[in-house]
């Protein structure tokens, strides 16, 4: 296994504003809120904003 691909830059090597997200746990969240919305009849829609 490549440890490399692991190692996460330390804080002071992050540029703010900094987000990390987790792949894989997103991706997850968005399948349960889509079954979620779907078992209630509704669907998900973009946040709409006007300027």
């Amino acid at each position: 296994m490549d440890t490399q691909q692991w190692q996460r830059p330390l804080i002071d090597d992050r540029l703010t504003p900094y987000i990390e997200v987790d792949a894989e746990r997103l991706e997850q969240n968005l399948q349960h809120m889509k079954r979620k919305a779907s078992a209630a009849g509704v669907a998900l829609r973009p946040p709409y904003q006007n300027a």
